[in-house]
């Protein structure tokens, strides 16, 4: 008797030449990636969620049309003709179009109000407020219009309430971080009609605790950075686009990481950190200051209606009185005048939401 052994490979590849190459599917199209390269913000995030739900749409319709060929009984057998696979959306839940489309919207909802090219001009009320609609906000369609009109929306709410936000950090400075003898936030002037009147100093000491309360070493937690940004946007409102940028969020992040706590250079400030629990913030330029604490003086009616409307010398001695201690010196006072188009200037005209490239 002759053996012959034929090798397994060669088996192989006797009955696999025989056989069609499987399909090649690609998995992702390039349109996805070609719709986030439009330089408009809003239109490049429309066209990804456009193609999203797209997709999705057709990936559940042609699933359930699949579904109906794949549950057909085998020879008659009825016993295992349910699908070999099933389309769920996370939850055990059968996929359906209309909750799929669902949740697509809130997730591009959520996207839109965590994106810095539409959040970094909101103070964190605001951002919060915003974050709390999403779940209603994934019933309403995500369209350029609707995009517009919540910009609208907040700016009705960014324009009546950043003078409050400004009046607040004051009264905080002046008032609610003036804890005690050792603070030097605020200094007193003889003010329009009362005795109490004052104003922010250069440097400012605010509470805040930037040192691990495990390790005891220097660290900026989400708070701290959360605060000190919200003081940077008020500040923001008032300079009118006159300071150079600094990337707060970068200074932070290294500041954090050489363990630097003193001299901090920020956009408006100086900032040094202490393990008791405070932080000095020195302004850098004292004209927004001044800017910050007329703007704040005018609210309280702590200056006379003239101020920054007349010259010195033709002011009466009552005006010259409270102009003079709130400025320091009558020149000081008269470069007010001179300049009332910044030191006077409304603080929400040129600071819209804006949302685009």
């Amino acid at each position: 008797m002759i053996r012959f052994e034929q090798p397994v490979s060669e088996l192989s590849h006797l009955i696999l030449d025989h056989l069609k190459p499987a399909h090649r599917y690609v998995d992702m199209p390039e349109k996805e990636a070609q719709a986030m390269t439009k330089s408009d913000f809003v239109e490049a995030i429309l066209d990804r969620y456009n193609y999203e739900v797209e997709t999705a749409v057709h990936l559940i319709q042609e699933t359930e049309a699949c579904q109906r060929v794949l549950n057909q009984p085998v020879v008659g057998d009825t016993a295992y003709c349910s699908s070999p696979f099933e389309l769920n959306m996370g939850n055990n839940a059968r996929a359906s179009v209309n909750e799929a489309v669902k949740r697509i919207r809130k997730k591009y909802w959520s996207a839109l109000f965590t994106s810095p090219n539409f959040m970094n001009q909101l103070t964190s009320n605001l951002r919060n407020l915003l974050n709390k609609r999403v779940e209603e906000l994934a019933n309403y369609e995500f369209s350029k219009f609707n995009i517009m009109q919540i910009v609208q929306q907040m700016n009705v709410q960014v324009n009546d309430g950043v003078e409050k936000t400004i009046m607040d950090l004051f009264d905080d400075w002046t008032r609610k971080y003036h804890y005690d003898d050792h603070s030097t936030n605020r200094h007193y002037f003889d003010g329009w009609k009362t005795n109490d009147a004052f104003a922010v100093n250069k440097k400012v000491i605010i509470p805040m605790y930037a040192y691990s309360q495990w390790s005891g070493s220097f660290d900026l937690d989400y708070t701290c950075r959360e605060k000190l940004t919200d003081i940077e946007r008020v500040f923001n409102y008032l300079d009118g686009g006159r300071t150079p940028e600094i990337p707060l969020k970068d200074v932070l992040t290294n500041a954090t990481k050489a363990r630097q706590t003193k001299k901090i250079e920020t956009k408006y400030f100086f900032l040094t950190f202490y393990q008791k629990g405070t932080c000095h913030l020195e302004f850098k330029d004292m004209n927004i200051l001044a800017r910050f604490n007329i703007f704040a003086a005018k609210g309280k009616n702590w200056l006379p209606p003239s101020f920054g409307k007349k010259r010195y010398k033709d002011m009466s001695a009552d005006e010259q009185k409270v102009a003079k201690s709130f400025m320091g010196t009558a020149d000081k006072y008269d470069k007010v005048v001179q300049y009332a188009h910044y030191f006077l200037a409304p603080v929400t005209d040129t600071n819209q939401l804006k949302i685009g490239g």
